[in-house]
């Protein structure tokens, strides 16, 4: 041990995506929860108090079917990089952008935010800080948001194309970033019927 020297310290380079490994080398943006909250406050259009978790993934469907612009700011697209700036938040903060998008892309007509009760209009209002962030967001939520802890202000640039074709950009604003770590549940549960399936097949034989 005493004589071993590293030689491999120059970190591998990442694959290429192909068919096989469909995985861009841009990462995903860092949970700003900040920005989540800001945003959600900031909407005219959100999700209403009586709607239930197991009801937002059909209310996706029903609103992103509707106008898919309506959730280019939400989108995530490993394969190749493209995230919008709320693609980090909670699937209800989520929910209200994209509620609060098709409401607006429908001129704010009488009827764009109801869906059968399940949306409602409110009072959006931010304070300069939030007035920051959610401009550099932009306002299809397309453009990336740098957090900078102190720096009030935040300015966009054209960087790329969304989803829905709109221009991208890079931008700061004043928020500090916060990681949230996933957990895949479903994995676990597959994990746990195939222990129990196990178990079960080796009680008939012993029996």
């Amino acid at each position: 041990m005493a004589q071993y020297q590293v030689t491999n310290t120059a970190a591998a380079a990442c694959p290429a995506a192909t068919g096989t490994w469909q995985a861009s080398e841009k990462l995903p943006p860092v949970a700003n929860s900040q920005l989540c909250e800001c945003m959600a406050k900031s909407v005219s259009c959100t999700v209403a108090d009586s709607v239930d978790d197991e009801d937002i993934g059909e209310l996706f469907g029903t609103v992103c079917g509707l106008n898919p612009k309506a959730c280019a700011g939400i989108a995530r697209d490993p394969s190749t990089g493209i995230y919008g700036a709320y693609s980090m938040c909670t699937g209800r903060q989520q929910l209200a952008f994209a509620l609060d998008q098709y409401y607006q892309l429908q001129k704010k007509a009488s009827d764009a935010c109801g869906f059968d009760g399940q949306a409602k209009l409110q009072q959006g209002s931010a304070d300069s800080t939030c007035s920051n962030l959610v401009k550099a967001a932009g306002t299809a939520g397309t453009a990336t948001v740098t957090a900078l802890p102190g720096n009030a202000s935040g300015t966009g640039g054209s960087s790329g194309t969304s989803p829905s074709g709109s221009s991208t950009g890079t931008s700061t604003g004043n928020a500090a970033a916060s990681v949230v770590p996933a957990f895949n549940t479903g994995l676990l549960a597959v994990g746990v019927y195939v222990l129990v399936a196990g178990m079960t097949g080796v009680g008939m034989i012993l029996l």
